[in-house]
């Protein structure tokens, strides 16, 4: 957990009013709040974030690093461009803010990634996760420009779990559902991505994360996030039978849009 000491400005375009903060350990965060009169209770869409973040960092995808940001008292009441947020002390999400980044829309720059192989693994990751807002958003997939290469990133992950509207009836339904999600952004990819064994690495690494590992990231989530004791119950059921339809669901991906 990093402490919030210093506003900085408004981060970006987004429902979820993203803002970015300097914080005690010498970084600059994209900050989510946990209450927005914007979105209503966006509690759930940091469950999602921080679970996500964390399951992709244990898998070495390429995330910017997630983690938990506290907000004082002291600090909100100095910081009136918020005001309308709404905002409560505790705890809030944030993740590494990175210079430099652009939209995966030109091919040269999206040749210049040093990190390419990774977007099979993007993509197992949405279909594990059922992340629906990144196959077709220009926004939730970045590339931080360098001189001599550029990285690619993926981050919002407010729609993993079928979307912060989710409750445990739907989670149960969506357990082994097959949706092949695809769109714009996937496509840009195509030219680069050609093999089936790229994709089934993910799907194998996947398969053999420890369950016991899920467990501990899934019920790692601050209490004040959990408005039902049953949701974390739900999205660590719905990973564990989401492993099972993996393969299939990416094989039906890859036999309609890259065979």
């Amino acid at each position: 957990m990093a402490n919030a000491l210093k506003y900085i400005s408004y981060a970006g375009i987004g429902k979820s009013g993203p803002q970015l903060f300097e914080c005690d350990d010498g970084k600059r965060y994209v900050v989510k709040f946990m209450s927005n009169p914007f979105q209503g209770d966006t509690r759930k869409s940091l469950v999602n974030e921080l679970i996500s973040n964390k399951l992709a960092r244990y898998l070495n995808l390429p995330v910017p690093v997630g983690q938990v940001i506290y907000f004082s008292i002291d600090l909100i009441k100095q910081i009136p461009e918020l005001e309308a947020y709404n905002i409560q002390p505790g705890p809030h999400f944030g993740t590494i803010f990175h210079e430099n980044s652009v939209l995966p829309i030109e091919h040269e720059r999206i040749k210049k990634c040093v990190n390419l192989s990774d977007m099979p693994g993007i993509i197992v990751f949405d279909h594990w996760v059922l992340n629906l807002d990144r196959a077709d958003n220009l926004f939730n997939l970045i590339i931080v420009e360098g001189e001599e290469y550029n990285k690619l990133y993926m981050i919002d992950h407010d729609r993993s779990f079928y979307s912060r509207e989710r409750d445990l009836l739907t989670l149960k339904n969506k357990e082994q559902l097959i949706e092949i999600l695809w769109g714009d952004i996937y496509r840009q990819f195509k030219p680069f991505i050609r093999e089936m064994d790229t994709f089934l690495k993910y799907v194998k690494a996947i398969e053999d994360f420890p369950n016991h590992e899920i467990e501990n990231i899934v019920y790692s989530m601050p209490e004040e996030w959990i408005s039902n004791k049953g949701e974390l119950n739900a999205i660590y059921a719905f990973l564990i039978e989401r492993k099972l339809i993996l393969k299939e669901s990416i094989c039906l991906l890859y036999d309609k849009h890259w065979s």
